[in-house]
C-alpha cells in the first residue's frame, strides 16, 4: 500500500469542514461500528449519498477505544484515511457546483472493526435486507466501494447489488468495486470525483 499517497492527504483533510458520528459497541471480544455519518456543514438530517464498504478498519471514537462498552452509543469519530478520501472527493465534486450541506451514510457488509480482513468471520452475520435497511430511503446515490477482500462475502455482495437495482449506483469496477485507498493508489481519483459530480448535479 502506498503510505505516502494517503498519509499526505490525511493531514490535508484534517482541515476540511466535516465531522464523523458513529455508533460503537463491544461484543464477544470484538469492537463494532455502524450508523456512521460523514456530516457536512453540521447537517445530520439530509442524506446526500451513501457509501457501502466491507468493514470499519481502524475507526475509533475521538475519546479513544477505552470509552466503548457493551451498549451501542454514538460518539464523535476520528477522521481515518478511508473516510478522509470519501470526504475529500465529495468536497472536490461539490466545489463551485452546489453547496455541500448534509451527510454521507457509511454502510458496511460487516460491522466488526478490524484492519485485517482475514480476521473477519467466515459466515457473514448480516443479510442483504439488513444492509439495504441501513441505506437512507432518500439517498440520491449509492457508491459501492467494498473492494475484493474477504471472498466469503462475495455472495452477500451479489445479493446487495441485486437489491440496489432501483438505486443510482456509482463506483469504479475492477473485478470488484474498488475500495477508496485502491482508487487512490491506482490513479482513479479524478474518475471517481467525476462520477460524484455527475450524480450530485
Amino acid at each position: 500500500r502506498n503510505n505516502r499517497c494517503w498519509e499526505d492527504l490525511y493531514f490535508v483533510k484534517m482541515e476540511l469542514n466535516y465531522k464523523i458520528k458513529a455508533n460503537f459497541w463491544k461484543k464477544n471480544g470484538n469492537i463494532y461500528r455502524n450508523n456512521t455519518k460523514l456530516i457536512f456543514d453540521d447537517n445530520k438530517n439530509d442524506c446526500i449519498g451513501t457509501v457501502i464498504m466491507l468493514n470499519p478498519g481502524d475507526a475509533k471514537p475521538l475519546e479513544g477505544l477505552d470509552v466503548i462498552n457493551e451498549h451501542s452509543e454514538i460518539y464523535g469519530s476520528h477522521k481515518d484515511p478511508t473516510l478522509g478520501f470519501v470526504a475529500t472527493w465529495v468536497i472536490e465534486a461539490y466545489k463551485g457546483n452546489k453547496s455541500l450541506c448534509g451527510y454521507i451514510a457509511i454502510v458496511n457488509l460487516c460491522d466488526i472493526r478490524d484492519t485485517n480482513s482475514n480476521n473477519l468471520p467466515q459466515e457473514p452475520s448480516k443479510t442483504s435486507s439488513m444492509i439495504i435497511e441501513e441505506i437512507p430511503q432518500k439517498t440520491p446515490w449509492v457508491w459501492i466501494a467494498w473492494g475484493g477482500a474477504a471472498k466469503q462475502f462475495n455472495n452477500l455482495r451479489e445479493d446487495v447489488l441485486k437489491s440496489c437495482k432501483d438505486k443510482l449506483i456509482i463506483g469504479i469496477e475492477n473485478k470488484s468495486f474498488m475500495h477508496p485507498i485502491e482508487i487512490s493508489t491506482k490513479g482513479k481519483k479524478q474518475e471517481m470525483i467525476e462520477k460524484i459530480i455527475k450524480v450530485s448535479k
